[in-house]
Protein backbone atom coordinates (compact mmCIF):
# COMPACT_ATOMS: atom_id res chain seq x y z
CA UNK A 1 0.00 0.00 0.00
CA UNK A 2 1.02 3.60 -0.68
CA UNK A 3 2.05 5.63 1.88
CA UNK A 4 -0.36 8.63 2.60
CA UNK A 5 1.60 11.28 1.55
CA UNK A 6 2.59 9.35 -1.91
CA UNK A 7 -1.28 8.48 -2.18
CA UNK A 8 -2.33 12.42 -1.79
CA UNK A 9 0.60 13.67 -4.93
CA UNK A 10 -1.28 10.92 -6.83
CA UNK A 11 -4.28 11.44 -6.51
CA UNK A 12 -3.78 15.23 -7.78
CA UNK A 13 -5.05 16.62 -11.26
CA UNK A 14 -1.60 18.37 -12.05
CA UNK A 15 0.13 14.74 -12.01
CA UNK A 16 -2.60 13.43 -14.49
CA UNK A 17 -1.73 16.37 -16.67
CA UNK A 18 1.08 15.55 -17.06
CA UNK A 19 1.33 12.09 -18.04
CA UNK A 20 -1.71 13.19 -20.52
CA UNK A 21 0.65 15.58 -21.90
CA UNK A 22 3.42 12.90 -22.41
CA UNK A 23 1.01 10.23 -23.83
CA UNK A 24 -1.69 11.87 -25.95
CA UNK A 25 -1.47 16.15 -25.85
CA UNK A 26 -4.52 15.77 -28.02
CA UNK A 27 -6.75 14.28 -25.54
CA UNK A 28 -5.56 16.58 -22.77
CA UNK A 29 -9.05 18.89 -23.23
CA UNK A 30 -10.59 15.87 -22.66
CA UNK A 31 -8.97 15.41 -19.00
CA UNK A 32 -10.22 19.17 -18.45
CA UNK A 33 -13.67 17.67 -18.15
CA UNK A 34 -13.37 15.64 -15.40
CA UNK A 35 -14.16 17.00 -12.03
CA UNK A 36 -11.56 16.59 -9.41
CA UNK A 37 -13.72 14.43 -7.44
CA UNK A 38 -13.89 11.87 -10.61
CA UNK A 39 -10.07 11.96 -11.10
CA UNK A 40 -9.76 10.96 -7.39
CA UNK A 41 -12.11 8.44 -7.22
CA UNK A 42 -11.05 6.87 -10.01
CA UNK A 43 -6.87 7.18 -8.90
CA UNK A 44 -7.93 5.30 -5.23
CA UNK A 45 -9.97 2.41 -7.25
CA UNK A 46 -7.51 1.40 -9.59
CA UNK A 47 -4.54 1.58 -6.92
CA UNK A 48 -6.88 -0.71 -4.80
CA UNK A 49 -7.70 -3.11 -7.73
CA UNK A 50 -6.82 -6.21 -7.56
CA UNK A 51 -5.58 -6.99 -11.18
CA UNK A 52 -4.88 -4.99 -14.30
CA UNK A 53 -8.41 -5.51 -15.72
CA UNK A 54 -9.63 -3.59 -12.94
CA UNK A 55 -6.99 -0.99 -12.51
CA UNK A 56 -8.05 -0.01 -16.38
CA UNK A 57 -11.72 -0.13 -15.64
CA UNK A 58 -11.60 2.02 -12.63
CA UNK A 59 -9.94 4.59 -14.97
CA UNK A 60 -11.73 4.14 -18.23
CA UNK A 61 -14.15 6.26 -16.97
CA UNK A 62 -12.64 9.34 -17.00
CA UNK A 63 -13.46 11.10 -20.03
CA UNK A 64 -10.05 11.16 -22.27
CA UNK A 65 -8.75 7.74 -20.32
CA UNK A 66 -8.81 4.21 -22.85
CA UNK A 67 -6.87 1.55 -22.28
CA UNK A 68 -3.49 3.48 -23.85
CA UNK A 69 -3.79 6.10 -21.24
CA UNK A 70 -4.82 4.07 -18.88
CA UNK A 71 -1.73 2.31 -19.00
CA UNK A 72 0.41 5.42 -18.90
CA UNK A 73 -1.02 6.29 -15.67
CA UNK A 74 -0.93 2.95 -13.94
CA UNK A 75 2.82 3.10 -15.42
CA UNK A 76 3.51 6.29 -13.47
CA UNK A 77 1.84 5.08 -10.45
CA UNK A 78 3.31 2.22 -10.02
CA UNK A 79 6.01 1.10 -12.94
CA UNK A 80 7.31 -2.09 -11.31
CA UNK A 81 3.95 -3.26 -11.61
CA UNK A 82 2.25 -1.92 -14.86
CA UNK A 83 3.56 -1.16 -18.62
CA UNK A 84 2.57 1.70 -21.17
CA UNK A 85 0.73 0.02 -23.84
CA UNK A 86 2.32 1.43 -26.68
CA UNK A 87 2.23 0.85 -30.83
CA UNK A 88 6.02 0.64 -30.58
CA UNK A 89 6.46 -1.76 -28.11
CA UNK A 90 3.84 -4.10 -29.40
CA UNK A 91 5.63 -4.18 -32.73
CA UNK A 92 9.24 -4.96 -30.71
CA UNK A 93 7.09 -7.92 -29.25
CA UNK A 94 5.46 -8.56 -32.79
CA UNK A 95 2.28 -8.15 -31.90
CA UNK A 96 -0.40 -5.67 -33.91
CA UNK A 97 -1.61 -2.12 -32.13
CA UNK A 98 -4.44 -2.42 -30.18
CA UNK A 99 -6.03 -0.81 -27.10
CA UNK A 100 -8.09 -3.96 -25.97
CA UNK A 101 -8.18 -4.51 -22.53
CA UNK A 102 -7.53 -8.46 -23.10
CA UNK A 103 -4.53 -7.64 -25.14
CA UNK A 104 -3.05 -5.02 -21.83
CA UNK A 105 -3.55 -7.51 -19.26
CA UNK A 106 -2.20 -10.47 -21.31
CA UNK A 107 0.85 -7.99 -22.52
CA UNK A 108 1.57 -6.60 -19.18
CA UNK A 109 1.96 -10.47 -17.73
CA UNK A 110 4.46 -10.97 -20.85
CA UNK A 111 6.49 -7.96 -19.82
CA UNK A 112 6.53 -8.96 -16.45
CA UNK A 113 7.89 -12.16 -17.57
CA UNK A 114 10.18 -11.46 -20.13
CA UNK A 115 11.76 -8.91 -17.93
CA UNK A 116 12.07 -11.27 -14.91
CA UNK A 117 13.64 -13.97 -17.57
CA UNK A 118 15.63 -11.64 -18.66
CA UNK A 119 17.08 -9.79 -15.89
CA UNK A 120 16.25 -6.25 -16.16
CA UNK A 121 13.05 -3.98 -14.51
CA UNK A 122 9.88 -3.27 -16.14
CA UNK A 123 10.21 -0.15 -17.16
CA UNK A 124 13.58 -0.97 -18.88
CA UNK A 125 12.43 -3.94 -20.87
CA UNK A 126 9.68 -1.30 -21.83
CA UNK A 127 12.36 1.62 -23.16
CA UNK A 128 14.04 -1.13 -25.06
CA UNK A 129 11.27 -2.26 -27.03
CA UNK A 130 10.14 1.08 -27.53
CA UNK A 131 13.77 2.10 -28.87
CA UNK A 132 13.89 -1.16 -31.19
CA UNK A 133 10.59 0.08 -33.40
CA UNK A 134 11.70 3.38 -33.42
CA UNK A 135 15.61 2.69 -34.45
CA UNK A 136 13.55 -0.05 -36.84
CA UNK A 137 11.11 2.58 -38.34
CA UNK A 138 14.31 5.14 -38.70
CA UNK A 139 17.01 2.67 -40.14
CA UNK A 140 15.23 -0.09 -41.74
CA UNK A 141 14.20 -4.01 -40.61
CA UNK A 142 17.62 -4.93 -39.45
CA UNK A 143 18.35 -1.37 -36.93
CA UNK A 144 21.13 -3.04 -34.83
CA UNK A 145 23.56 -2.46 -34.59
CA UNK A 146 24.20 0.21 -37.11
CA UNK A 147 21.31 2.38 -35.92
CA UNK A 148 22.07 4.94 -32.77
CA UNK A 149 18.81 7.02 -32.80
Amino acid sequence: MLERASLRAILDARNLETIFAWKSKRRFRLLESNTDADIERSLRSAIDAANVRDAVKALTPLKGVGVKMASAILTAIKPTHYTVLDFRALEALGVEDSDDLELYALYVEACRNMSVKYGIDLRTFDRANWQWSKCKAVCGPKPWPRCTQ
